[in-house]
C-alpha cells in the first residue's frame, strides 16, 4: 500500500488558517482568547 499524501491535510489546515483569519481581522490574540462569542463563530 503505498503512503497517503500529506498535501490534503496541509492544505485543510492553510483554509482553516486564511478562516480563521478573516473571522478575528486585527483583533490581539490576547483580546481574541477573552471574547468567547469570536471564538465561537470561528
Amino acid at each position: 500500500m503505498p503512503p497517503s499524501s500529506v498535501l490534503p491535510y496541509l492544505a485543510d489546515i492553510i483554509e482553516a488558517i486564511e478562516h480563521i483569519r478573516e473571522k478575528a481581522g486585527t483583533t490581539p490574540l490576547e483580546v481574541f482568547k477573552r471574547d468567547w462569542e469570536q471564538q465561537w463563530i470561528v
